[in-house]
């Protein structure tokens, strides 16, 4: 049996790749992997995990959004990161 030793990516799925773009390196600041495969297949480095955003369509299935709360990302202040992320235009998910 092979031994897991981490988990390598979460894939995300998403249907504007420019907007997805704009919110994890832009608003987000996540660090974009040079190595990524594609335009539609993006990978942004948290630290500990890579998030994969991709377009479903262009990888042979369907779109489905990830559950709210299916991604939390740790930061030192949560209401000071959500005022940041208000005033950059970012809604909640369930809005």
């Amino acid at each position: 049996m092979s031994e897991v030793q981490r988990v390598d990516y979460i894939r995300v799925p998403v249907t504007d790749m420019a907007k997805a773009n704009h919110f994890y390196g832009e608003v987000l600041g996540l660090e974009r992997n040079p190595n990524s495969p594609g335009e539609d297949w993006v990978e942004y480095e948290t630290g500990n995990v890579t998030l994969a955003v991709m377009t479903p369509r262009t990888h042979d299935y369907e779109f489905t959004p990830l559950p709210p709360g299916t991604i939390a990302l740790r930061v030192p202040d949560v209401a000071e990161a959500k005022v940041k992320l208000e005033a950059a235009g970012a809604v909640p998910a369930h809005h």
